[in-house]
């Protein structure tokens, strides 16, 4: 069958309709002047192909036409809208590199803190480039796919008059639950931004539990303080206030034994003393147990029994020591002595004095030796 011969058939067709249409509804009173004129089927199918072309253009070729769409609002801290901060979008190469020499496009925000651009491509890769006025520059970067809206919010600090630069200095404060400060060393606190920065951990160096940073709100945005410490549950929180307090709770005590970590140290904690005899003995000063500090000026103990303590550390090279009693608890414990140097007008001759004595009472004739550096 030719194409003459679909077209009778298509025909037949559409005058076997219009019979049938015909049967309730007149329809020939309008049919067949046209047909005098021009053969309707031919119209009808005109007409039909024009129709389908319109809703082809209205419903179909958007979704073929689709922009890509990019929405950055940038509010401070109290969610007020940013108005006029520059924008810069810049094409970002399959190596992740950000190509200088492409900007797509640039403007401002507008009373609403937003910026939008469309970009032609499916799916592209770009660098944004955010300016608030008399703020330094923040950078993202983002896939935009097509027919998709991304937006990109920039919490900003407030700005000092006197600090164009919005550099804030923050002081976090960690302590138990009685409101103690927690003095360990080995306490500390990561620090991370809600613009990607990351400013890394800080340690509890000074052993107050206080730690000061300066922080510029302009690149950082939101900050975020998480704490930990040995024997607490770490506990992660938003630094909304210059100072702020960190409350952390002890973990559950399911340990029997104590371990204990002695720093031995000169002038500063940071200046550690290593080959430090180090000797703790428990209440009764019959089991003692002796190490040498590392390279950081740390001795260890592990498997002790909960209870008082007495820990010497011996400088012999320098005929110098220290003691210090402390109660010793399930877990970790952290302890730091402190050894000075003996002024030269204070050392002396010194004299010495022995009862040795049994059940009975005092014995006579009795042997003794002294061992130079020794503890006794």
């Amino acid at each position: 069958m030719g194409l003459k011969g679909f077209y009778y058939l298509f025909e037949d067709k559409y005058y076997e309709i219009l019979d049938a249409i015909n049967e309730k509804v007149p329809i020939y009173k309008i049919i067949d002047p046209i047909d005098k004129i021009l053969p309707s089927f031919i119209l009808f199918v005109v007409l039909t192909l024009l129709i389908v072309g319109l809703l082809a253009s209205v419903v179909v070729l958007p979704l073929f036409s689709q922009k890509l769409v990019a929405t950055i609002e940038v509010l401070d801290n109290d969610n007020v809208p940013v108005n006029g901060a520059d924008v810069t979008l810049q094409l970002v190469d399959d190596n992740s590199t950000v190509d200088n020499n492409i900007i797509l496009v640039e403007g401002v925000t507008d009373e609403f803190g937003q910026f939008s651009v469309d970009l032609p491509k499916d799916e592209i890769t770009v660098n944004i480039e955010i300016k608030p006025k008399e703020l330094e520059a923040v950078n993202f970067k983002r896939v935009l796919v097509a027919g998709e809206t991304i937006t990109l919010k920039i919490f900003y600090g407030d700005v000092n008059p006197d600090n164009k630069e919005g550099v804030k200095e923050y002081t976090i404060k960690l302590v138990d639950s009685s409101n103690a400060p927690i003095k360990s060393s080995s306490a500390s606190i990561y620090l991370s931004c809600y613009s990607g920065l990351d400013l890394g951990t800080k340690l509890n160096v000074t052993g107050s539990g206080i730690f000061t940073i300066s922080v510029d709100s302009a690149k950082c945005g939101t900050l975020t303080a998480k704490a930990d410490a040995p024997g607490y549950v770490p506990k992660t929180v938003e630094v909304k206030n210059l100072v702020e307090v960190i409350v952390l709770s002890k973990e559950p005590n399911t340990e029997t034994k104590a371990n204990l970590l002695v720093k031995v140290y000169k002038g500063e904690i940071t200046a550690v003393l290593k080959d430090i005899k180090v000797t703790v003995c428990d209440s009764d000063n019959i089991t003692c147990n002796s190490d040498f500090t590392n390279s950081v000026g740390i001795a260890e103990f592990n498997d002790l029994a909960v209870g008082y303590y007495t820990v010497t550390a011996l400088d012999a090279e320098n005929n110098n020591s220290k003691s210090m009693t402390f109660l010793l608890t399930s877990g970790k414990n952290e302890k730091s002595i402190e050894l000075t140097d003996v002024p030269e007008d204070e050392k002396a001759t010194y004299k010495i004095s022995f009862k040795v004595k049994d059940v009975k009472g005092p014995l006579s004739n009795v042997g003794i030796t002294l061992y130079k550096n020794s503890i006794f």
